[in-house]
């Protein structure tokens, strides 16, 4: 989102943070480019329409997918992902499965029911997704990481994975 990226970047500059590339760019199995719909009715962002928002923006975004990125930046290092991306985190995850088992970076995810369901999944599809990368699911409770099985409901929303290499 413009706006998100803008707002970054100045706070980048406010806090004198010169060793950060910011790109105005989303993430997911393909690229291309995509339609992000901005509600005039909340701060938050989709690439699907929700069915309550009625007035809204369409901001036109390029897609990369995160392997390719590091790729051709050689980028070689990467130890942390925080992902909140409303229901597109499976597409993310299969575009950068080349990171996920060269690095093995933690991750911490937002996942909703509601989100994933706009994509054509369920968060079980994540969790799956990931451990057959080696990811382990983790949630923190009463100020310690304590290891989480995907159950129904899913009253939990944060989550943090680690690879079983790293742990």
């Amino acid at each position: 989102i413009k706006q998100n990226y803008l707002s970054h970047e100045k706070n980048l500059e406010l806090n004198e943070c010169y060793n950060v590339t910011s790109n105005n760019l989303a993430v997911g199995e393909t690229k291309g480019k995509i339609d992000i719909y901005l509600s005039d009715i909340d701060t938050s962002g989709s690439l699907k329409l929700r069915g309550y928002k009625k007035n809204f923006e369409v901001q036109k975004t390029e897609v990369i997918r995160l392997d390719d990125y590091f790729e051709q930046n050689i980028i070689q290092k990467l130890d942390f992902i925080k992902i909140d991306i409303e229901g597109a985190e499976l597409g993310a995850f299969k575009g950068c499965v080349n990171i996920l088992n060269q690095f093995k970076p933690i991750l911490f995810v937002e996942i909703q029911r509601h989100s994933t369901e706009l994509f054509g999944y369920e968060p079980i599809d994540i969790f799956n997704f990931l451990y057959d990368l080696g990811y382990g699911s983790y949630i923190i409770n009463n100020h310690k990481l304590i290891s989480f099985d995907f159950k129904e409901p899913l009253n939990e929303y944060n989550f943090f994975f680690m690879h079983k290499d790293k742990c």
